[in-house]
């Protein structure tokens, strides 16, 4: 029971204290802690290492996803899920080593910031190829842009609200995160082979993101004013 407890005490950060994304908690986590028990536990690397490995897989799986074999459409979305299960991973090995950097905290989203152009410019290549037409690209660049912004605010709200406001809610503490639908959702469009079609979805889909979020930051801001304006120094 000791040990479970101890195990708990590192796999959440403390903002996400009352708050468990669905997907993390049921999928994602589970792995980053079976790996950090029989694995990296027992040795000894920087943490930022292991957002590095991350981030390669997550590339390794954008070139995957450029070819149209479906095997290697398969390696394709199971690399990209495990890049993300390694991304979990990097917390949670920083914090039961102790080995937390103001520079871990900025590697980690901007490493994330390279895998969406990534998995984007294969998107968009990918489209291109499959319809041969040449506006595969604008939807793929319009998507990112989205996708750029969205993660901007996301990883600057702290600023304003320190609670996640970019959740879709779905019973009490328990949530969809951004991040982890958006790699669902690109599993299902290369799946399918709707690539074109994904692309414009993305595309649309990140306008109301990125504007819901600020919408939500400019209310609360309002309404908190006073409180934020006491707490931000």
């Amino acid at each position: 029971r000791k040990r479970m407890q101890k195990t708990q005490d590192f796999t959440y950060k403390d903002r996400d204290a009352g708050h468990k994304e669905l997907f993390s908690m049921l999928i994602y986590r589970p792995i980053a802690n079976f790996l950090l028990n029989r694995i990296f536990k027992h040795i000894n690397i920087a943490p930022n290492l292991i957002s590095f490995i991350s981030l390669l897989t997550i590339a390794a799986s954008a070139y995957f996803f450029a070819f149209y074999s479906h095997l290697y459409l398969l390696i394709g979305v199971f690399l990209l899920h495990l890049g993300y299960a390694l991304d979990m991973l990097d917390g949670q090995y920083a914090r039961h080593k102790g080995l937390s950097s103001a520079y871990g905290r900025w590697f980690d989203p901007f490493t994330d910031v390279i895998k969406a152009a990534l998995l984007f410019l294969s998107l968009s290549y990918r489209a291109y190829m499959a319809e041969m037409n040449h506006t595969a690209y604008i939807w793929g660049i319009i998507a990112l842009s989205h996708c750029f912004l969205t993660f901007w605010i996301m990883n600057t709200r702290g600023q304003i609200i320190k609670e996640p406001t970019f959740e879709i809610k779905l019973k009490k503490s328990i949530y969809l995160g951004y991040e982890i639908s958006l790699y669902w959702i690109i599993s299902i469009i290369v799946l399918s082979d709707k690539t074109y079609a994904g692309l414009v979805f993305l595309a649309t889909a990140g306008a109301f993101s990125w504007i819901k979020i600020y919408i939500t930051l400019r209310r609360y801001y309002y309404k908190n004013r006073k409180k934020v304006e006491e707490t931000k120094y």
